[in-house]
């Protein structure tokens, strides 16, 4: 898989490493031009697709775990969120998708993830931390570039600001994935330092690159 450089990235278009030392500065606006070719840089480093490239990046992933029970189960538990999800409607599977699928209660897979639980001594939100995290690491690169370039809904926004102007002194983000707040906190003159915490490395790598100076530092963590 093409990996990325988050440097290369955001070069001219508004991110990039400040001097030491320097209060951080909002955002700059992207220019057209630049959001264009931050694009087409993002494109290439997913191998043309954005959404293909998701899933091959999780997929492999996947295929690197070990040992080889737990690499069964994230494939398992896979297949088994996605079948869960589409019956509750949370989200729809294409019919090319689903006429691939199975009914895991009926052919046996859903009995064999919970074995697997037992031989790996995990919990159900044990593997749930995981494959998040390895759907996060996948897609954290095109999340950051979508937010960058795009506006919060402005009813979100409005939630988002009152809440955070409540806070004050040192504050703790979880889950703050690529920094999607922080441009909200950094209006608040009460908060004296913010740790931002979040189960992708590789969300973390993209909240620091773009905002992870001063006030502001961001750890990997569950």
């Amino acid at each position: 898989q093409n990996k990325l450089s988050l440097t290369s990235l955001y070069a001219g278009v508004g991110f990039g490493k400040k001097p030491p030392n320097e209060a951080p500065k909002k955002e700059k606006k992207f220019v057209k031009g630049n959001a264009v070719r931050a694009e087409k840089r993002l494109k290439q480093a997913y191998g043309g697709d954005i959404a293909k490239g998701t899933t091959d990046r999780i997929a492999q992933a996947l295929r690197t775990l070990e040992p080889p029970e737990l690499r069964e189960a994230a494939f398992l538990y896979r297949d088994i969120s996605l079948w869960d999800a589409h019956h509750a409607e949370a989200t729809l599977l294409p019919d090319t998708i689903l006429d691939q699928m199975s009914d895991p209660d009926e052919d046996g897979r859903r009995d064999r993830l919970y074995e697997l639980y037992d031989q790996l001594d995990k919990t159900p939100r044990d593997m749930h931390n995981l494959y998040q995290r390895v759907t996060w690491d996948a897609s954290a690169d095109a999340k950051a570039f979508r937010a960058a370039v795009s506006k919060m809904n402005e009813n979100v926004e409005g939630a988002v600001n009152k809440a955070c102007q409540q806070m004050k002194g040192r504050s703790l983000d979880v889950g703050c994935g690529y920094g999607a707040i922080v441009p909200n906190l950094r209006d608040v003159p009460a908060i004296t330092e913010m740790v931002g915490i979040d189960l992708s490395s590789e969300m973390i790598k993209n909240a620091r690159q773009r905002f992870g100076q001063g006030t502001f530092s961001f750890e990997v963590a569950d």
